[in-house]
């Protein structure tokens, strides 16, 4: 099965393209941030906020709906899929609730495949002008997913 995974910027341009792409090179799975707003619904699951998405090219055998925004998971193909997208202007505190989540969530399904944005490098999450505090947390939490 071929993987596509982008953040769409919510560009109707990019979504044509990544339409024109899944078609042209059978890509069976799209692991998307930030669709454009008319994003087509035909095997599509999102999260609450509609920013991270898996769309499918056939059925999902299962899928994980998060109560809270920040990611979406589907099993496919006897893997979890994870689709996660994560704003620029989450606080610490907020991104490691969100990493926490993610981790005790993946932690119950194996294997486990996690794609996304996680806006990790974004200017806001600089802490005395150092990004390293948000990298090296979200490589441990992570890491703690077998």
């Amino acid at each position: 099965m071929k993987i596509l995974q982008l953040n769409l910027n919510h560009c109707e341009a990019t979504h044509d393209l990544l339409m024109q792409n899944v078609h042209e090179l059978k890509i069976g799975l799209a692991i998307i941030s930030e669709p454009y707003k008319h994003i087509d619904t035909q095997q599509l699951e999102m999260d609450s906020s509609a920013k991270a998405v898996i769309r499918s090219c056939g059925k999902l055998q299962k899928v994980i709906k998060n109560t809270k925004a920040v990611f979406v998971a589907a099993k496919v193909e006897n893997v979890y899929f994870y689709s996660c997208y994560t704003s620029s202007s989450f606080s610490f505190e907020e991104f490691l609730d969100f990493l926490e989540r993610l981790t005790q969530d993946a932690n119950q399904y194996s294997p486990v495949v996690i794609a996304g944005d996680f806006n990790a490098m974004a200017s806001s999450h600089d802490i005395a002008g150092d990004f390293k505090p948000w990298l090296l947390t979200s490589i441990y939490c992570l890491k703690a997913v077998d």
